[in-house]
């Protein structure tokens, strides 16, 4: 995670100085050094990042914003504005430390007792 956490910061960083965004250049050495060795680091940190990124075209080709994946639920029927509404009110994150994309496979029994404990509690109460 550290070395994709770098070359973000870099690009992003390369970024802004080629397009002499002072503002961005100001922001984002004012976080460095940039994640720990593990990759790890105060979540506003990455906040930093990812809103220059975005803005750059950098995770998302064409967009500027992360609206479209906040967005994507929505299209769903299975959602009411209940949900969406529950969802905006309270989340827990888990993180997953020995996974990336598939953490229901990478961290199987994990991923099921995060289920049970804390996603079932919220399915039962709704």
């Amino acid at each position: 995670m550290h070395e994709g956490e770098k070359i973000s910061y870099e690009w992003t960083l390369n970024k802004a100085c080629k397009l002499g965004d002072q503002k961005v250049i100001k922001e984002l050495t004012a976080i460095a050094p940039y994640s720990e060795t593990d990759g790890s680091g105060p979540l506003d940190m990455f906040g930093i990042e990812r809103t220059w990124s975005i803005v750059f075209d950098g995770p998302i080709q064409g967009r500027k914003s992360y609206s479209t994946l906040d967005n994507t639920e929505k299209v769903s029927p299975d959602y009411s504005e209940t949900d969406f509404t529950a969802i905006d009110q309270g989340c827990a994150f888990v993180w997953f430390e020995n996974s990336a994309l598939m953490i229901y496979v990478e961290e199987l029994e994990r991923f099921l007792q995060h289920l049970v404990q804390d996603a079932l509690q919220l399915a039962v109460a709704r």
